[in-house]
């Protein structure tokens, strides 16, 4: 006896299949085209596991394995990458020339919380870097860059440049020892 307060599925009826990747493009035609909101949550996991260049292939690689997204959202985030690292300053923070790397790292001080996207430390020399992957250039993600530039100068560290990346925007702000 079917109990018709429980919907089944009936012989005959049509049944969709999403594929997780599918989650991450606008409703309907090309899946090859990210919604902006998606693309930076995509690009966010691949830098937030990647120490150098090739541990972002491997995220990249990762996310197509899983059909988190398809082979041609694959081939988009790695154009879309490599374009950005034309950049000489962006292509520096996922060479091999850092002693530490740490990605979403917590940075405790007085009660509160903070959590740069990508902290590169080299001897006293340290870079911070904030994903940013609207198109907005906001000054907010301005003073929140210069708490963890603060921050790590409290830590004793001396050279230290901070990073705003507008990944979208292609657009670089950076922020060199401005203790505030």
């Amino acid at each position: 006896m079917i109990d018709s307060n429980y919907p089944t599925f009936e012989p005959g009826e049509k049944i969709a299949v999403r594929f997780s990747h599918q989650r991450y493009t606008e409703e309907g035609g090309d899946y090859a085209r990210l919604t902006p909101r998606d693309y930076g949550i995509l690009m966010h996991r691949v830098f937030a596991e990647a120490r150098n260049e090739s541990d972002i292939e491997h995220a990249i690689e990762l996310l197509t394995v899983n059909g988190d997204i398809s082979p041609s959202e694959a081939t988009q985030l790695r154009s879309n990458i490599e374009a950005a690292f034309a950049n000489p300053v962006i292509a520096e923070w996922f060479g091999d020339s850092w002693d530490d790397v740490r990605n979403e790292n917590e940075i405790i001080a007085r009660g509160q919380t903070y959590r740069p996207d990508r902290v590169m430390i080299s001897g006293r020399k340290v870079a911070v870097v904030d994903y940013k992957f609207g198109r907005k250039l906001d000054a907010k993600y301005e003073n929140q860059l210069r708490r963890y530039v603060s921050l790590l100068g409290e830590m004793g560290y001396t050279d230290i440049k901070g990073y705003i990346w507008y990944i979208a925007a292609n657009e670089l702000t950076e922020i060199n020892n401005q203790f505030t």
